[in-house]
């Protein structure tokens, strides 16, 4: 910074011969110096040497075109030489030491930096990187790029070496490694689809590029390549959609494929509605034999975590998420008995679902219309729902009633919900018959009851038409049978 400081000086006084406004007459020789080699100044700007002015800039495109005209100046190899390189000499030695492009950049980095009084840090105003590099396919290319309003920490002064200057180095690295006029290919292409990305606005027209599991590009890629085009004109394209009542964790360990979810477009379920996967012991495992001897499945997990470590030893390729049944707990610790528990059963029913919450349940799940879930009353659910929620689950429940008690049944998981001190709910497998036309207003009364007494609500409705209204028609050779359920088709 000293010899750039003093370039305008040394610039005036023995080129311009000046003796007053001797800086002046530095900067009026450069500006010569730079429009006579035909480069737009609108793109620079200078106040002192070392560019720590206010009005110090130089965009991207200038430097490379300043860069160009350096080029082909007969001392160029002394002005290249003199540049620090790539992750081995001078401000760049420790900049992407084990990239590829190491020994391949010479580069220029400069930084300027001021203080951030109303967080007490720093700013970092501009970093730059801008030189020249010989590509992995032999191209002689001058490049810049610039990062600029980077805070950084006062307490570490290679802050902004690690963190802009390891960036700018990255960006080179990725110049040096990319061939020419080609980008790197994608493995799939989904074009001309309306993508609808699930942020809530409306679909927009778009192609996506796929490289390995994750989408590298949403654009128009134009004539991109890949190994694999798929036309989606007409076709909505979406993230996998989340089934919120599966019942897949058994039918993943038989087949993992799961080809009826992803045909469906289902990549994440989440599932435990009542009776849950975990925990297991000889109660629970006595009623599942002869299922478990057809599929020749065997159970070598009790808890929650030793579940998802078979899962994954098995694979599965949707995501899988559970509850911990309250039934499942139930029945562990007192089987199909219709009764109440006794406080140490309640306080080891507790304890389970804890464990389950430690291993990852999202919550505490009820199925109060079938045994042994029906036996459960209000205030045992209550004491579950309460350690769920000790760990941030929720409390969801496929109601006690679906029929003439319905209006109880949404009273009563609101109640448990409240109880469980703040416990979200959600209203699972609710259906609104066609006679009872009213449920949607109860519904909202309800769910607007429990948003004044300060706790979170959801309530999901599956609409089933009756019988008579059910129309069946064979299908093609394929063996699909396609349904018509008040209104919506689905296969």
């Amino acid at each position: 910074n000293l010899h750039a400081s003093m370039m305008p000086f040394i610039l005036g006084a023995v080129v311009g011969h000046k003796t007053q406004d001797i800086d002046q007459g530095g900067f009026d020789l450069e500006h010569d110096f730079l429009a006579k080699a035909g480069l737009d100044l609108s793109g620079a700007s200078q106040a002192d040497g070392a560019g720590g002015a206010p009005s110090a800039y130089y965009t991207p495109d200038f430097m490379v075109h300043y860069l160009a005209f350096m080029a082909k100046q007969k001392d160029f190899a002394l002005f290249e030489k003199a540049l620090p390189v790539l992750g081995r000499d001078g401000t760049l030695w420790n900049i992407q030491v084990n990239s590829p492009a190491a020994g391949h950049v010479f580069a220029k980095t400069g930084t300027d930096g001021s203080y951030d009084a109303l967080n007490k840090d720093l700013m970092l105003n501009g970093k730059g990187l801008a030189g020249y590099m010989t590509t992995v396919d032999g191209r002689r290319l001058a490049f810049a790029a610039f990062v600029n309003r980077v805070p950084i920490s006062m307490d570490d002064p290679e802050a902004a070496q690690k963190i802009a200057g390891q960036a700018l180095g990255e960006i080179a690295g990725a110049i040096y490694s990319t061939p020419a006029d080609k980008a790197a290919p994608f493995d799939v292409i989904i074009k001309n689809g309306h993508i609808l990305d699930g942020g809530g606005g409306p679909w927009y027209s778009a192609d996506i590029g796929i490289r390995g599991d994750r989408i590298a590009a949403i654009g128009q890629l134009g004539d991109a390549q890949a190994k694999k085009v798929i036309d989606a004109t007409g076709q909505i394209v979406s993230p996998g959609f989340i089934d919120m009542l599966g019942q897949s964790e058994m039918s993943l360990l038989i087949d993992n494929r799961s080809l009826s979810k992803l045909s469906q477009g289902i990549t994440t379920e989440i599932t435990g509605e009542g009776g849950s996967i975990a925990p297991q012991n000889e109660k629970t495992l006595a009623p599942m034999a002869p299922f478990l001897a057809n599929y020749h499945l065997t159970i070598d997990w009790t808890t929650l975590d030793g579940y998802f470590r078979r899962l994954e030893k098995d694979g599965t390729p949707i995501n899988l998420g559970t509850y911990v049944g309250a039934a499942q707990v139930r029945e562990n610790v007192i089987g199909d008995d219709d009764r109440a528990p006794t406080p140490a059963e309640l306080e080891q029913m507790a304890a389970l679902v804890a464990h389950a919450m430690k291993d990852g349940a999202l919550g505490l799940s009820t199925a109060l219309i079938y045994p042994p879930g029906h036996y459960a009353k209000t205030d045992e659910l209550i004491a579950l729902a309460k350690v769920a929620a000790q760990y941030g689950g929720i409390y969801a429940s496929h109601m006690r009633s679906e029929g003439a008690s319905e209006t109880a049944a949404l009273d009563e998981a609101i109640e448990i919900g409240r109880e469980a001190q703040g416990s979200i709910f959600a209203l699972t497998n609710t259906r609104m018959s066609q006679v009872r036309r009213s449920w949607p207003r109860r519904c909202r009364h309800g769910l607007r009851m429990a948003e004044w007494t300060n706790f979170s609500a959801v309530c999901g409705i599956q609409r089933f038409a009756s019988a008579s209204r059910m129309k069946w028609q064979r299908s093609t050779p394929t063996g699909k049978t396609s349904i018509s359920i008040a209104g919506a088709e689905k296969e």
